[in-house]
């Protein structure tokens, strides 16, 4: 017995014959043989339900493979999942039943009562899985939170220096964190770095870089300028930033933080972010913002700010 006539069912796969119309009597298997009387037999064709998965990549830039699976009952679930998409600068982070990441998680286990799409659900994410967001502003895409990473991209260590003294006389790559606090410092302001880790190129997530002088200068000026983007781009309210946190408006959804800088009480009342330009062999350009400010800064009142100097780093996509 087989599929005589090679029959089709829109939305089911064939499954054999049963001496019953309603499938509930005898069944004969697809490929099986049975011993005939004298007296002609009717067999009905079954039909199993086939549900059809389809991977949405949602903007990936190699899809998934395949990009649909079938489940035929009796069988529930896809059993195996597809080799997973990519995406430029973006992390995947599995199949989820809405878009951006909503609904619930979609895996090989899960039950499939019906055909239906899942999503690829993408993060930005460092090599030690700190997770961020972004904001487009203009022409512009930033992050929307300060660096975190302990690591390079390319997964190698950061050297984690503590000590006052010997960060001032650095001259090679460092980071630490805030009064050297990562539990109460990190999730919220994220690491401090010397300018010389900054120039190893190798800081940023893929697809990322630490945004240059003239890319903040394009950002400040989209927003009316240095005078006053200040109020546009920091966090509003008094929550992180001392009072008054002078025209904060946040309008742009930049949410700058006052993480202050290594070695100064400053924690609350300035944000400060390097570049990735140097102005000579000691000195490098940053932006600060202040509580009792709407302006934001190139460099400081004397200018460029040494190079050992420990800042924040907010990131721009490529």
């Amino acid at each position: 017995l087989g599929n005589t006539g090679s029959l089709a069912k829109t939305g089911f796969a064939f499954a054999g014959w049963n001496t019953s119309a309603g499938g509930n009597e005898t069944d004969r298997a697809a490929g099986s043989t049975f011993q005939m009387g004298s007296i002609n037999v009717v067999l009905y064709a079954k039909w199993s339900p086939v549900y059809t998965i389809t991977f949405d990549g949602q903007g990936a830039t190699v899809g998934p493979n395949p990009a649909t699976k079938n489940v035929v009952a009796p069988a529930t679930t896809v059993g195996s999942l597809p080799t997973p998409p990519t995406k430029t600068s973006y992390t995947f982070a599995g199949w989820w039943t809405a878009k951006n990441g909503g609904g619930t998680a979609f895996n090989a286990s899960t039950t499939v009562t019906a055909s239906d799409t899942v999503y690829a659900k993408w993060i930005i994410a460092d090599v030690d899985g700190n997770v961020y967001t972004e904001v487009t502003i203009g022409t512009q895409t930033w992050m929307v939170e300060n660096l975190k990473t302990t690591r390079y991209n390319d997964g190698s260590a950061i050297p984690l220096v503590t000590d006052n003294i010997g960060w001032t006389t650095l001259s090679t790559p460092a980071y630490c964190w805030y009064n050297n606090d990562s539990i109460t410092n990190k999730n919220i302001y994220g690491a401090l770095y010397n300018w010389y880790t900054v120039n190893t190129g190798n800081l940023a997530p893929l697809g990322w870089h630490v945004p240059s002088d003239a890319e903040w200068s394009t950002l400040t000026t989209y927003l009316g300028g240095e005078s006053v983007a200040g109020g546009k781009l920091k966090e509003s309210g008094t929550v992180h930033w001392a009072s008054p946190n002078a025209g904060a408006i946040n309008s742009v959804g930049f949410s700058a933080l006052p993480g202050g800088f290594r070695g100064d009480a400053q924690l609350g009342l300035t944000g400060n972010w390097w570049t990735a330009n140097e102005s000579d062999v000691s000195f490098a350009w940053s932006r600060t913002m202040t509580s009792d400010s709407v302006n934001v800064m190139r460099g400081g009142d004397r200018g460029p700010y040494p190079k050992q100097d420990g800042f924040s780093v907010r990131c721009i996509r490529d």
